[in-house]
C-alpha cells in the first residue's frame, strides 16, 4: 500500500471531507462546517484539523504530487521577491518608450510573507494583551507591593 492510501486510511471520513473542500471555500471554518461539524465548534476543529500531524502529512502529500514542492514555492517566491515589471510612456497615443523597472509592490508583500513564515515578524492578531482588568490588577498588585516595602 502506498504513504498516500496509508494515511488516507488513517483520516475519518469527516477529515478527508474537510480536507476535500478546504480549497473551494472561502475560510477553514467552513469547510468545517460543509464537512460536518458543528457550526458551533467549527472554528476551533478548523484549526485542530490544520494542526493535526497527520492531516498536514497527507496534504503535504497531495500538494507534493501535484507539483508545489517546498523546492518549487521556495523559487517562486525568490522570483517574486526580485519581480520586475515593465511601464510602457506613451505620448499622444502612441507608446514611445519603455523600461522594465522593480516591482516593488510585488517584493514588498512577499518580502512581509517571508519575514513573517520565518517568524521575523509576529502578527498582533497573535499577541495575547492583557485586558483592563488584568491591567488594573497588576498596577494594583505593583501598589500593594510598593506598600509593605515602604
Amino acid at each position: 500500500m502506498t504513504e498516500q492510501k496509508k494515511a488516507k486510511h488513517k483520516l475519518t471520513v469527516k477529515q478527508r471531507k474537510f480536507i476535500k473542500l478546504l480549497p473551494k471555500c472561502k475560510t477553514a471554518k467552513e469547510a468545517a462546517i460543509l464537512a460536518g461539524y458543528s457550526e458551533k465548534t467549527a472554528k476551533d476543529q478548523a484549526s485542530q484539523l490544520l494542526s493535526n500531524p497527520k492531516l498536514s502529512s497527507y496534504i503535504a502529500q497531495i500538494l507534493d504530487r501535484a507539483g508545489l514542492t517546498d523546492q518549487a514555492i521556495a523559487d517562486k517566491i525568490l522570483a517574486l521577491i526580485n519581480a520586475k515589471k515593465t511601464m510602457f510612456f506613451s505620448h499622444q497615443g502612441k507608446v514611445v518608450d519603455k523600461r522594465e523597472v522593480e516591482a516593488l509592490d510585488i517584493q514588498a508583500d512577499m518580502t512581509k510573507f517571508v519575514t513573517k513564515i520565518k517568524g521575523h515578524v509576529i502578527d498582533r492578531s497573535q499577541v495575547e494583551t492583557p485586558g483592563i482588568e488584568e491591567i488594573l490588577r497588576q498596577i494594583a498588585d505593583k501598589r500593594q507591593q510598593q506598600l509593605k516595602h515602604d
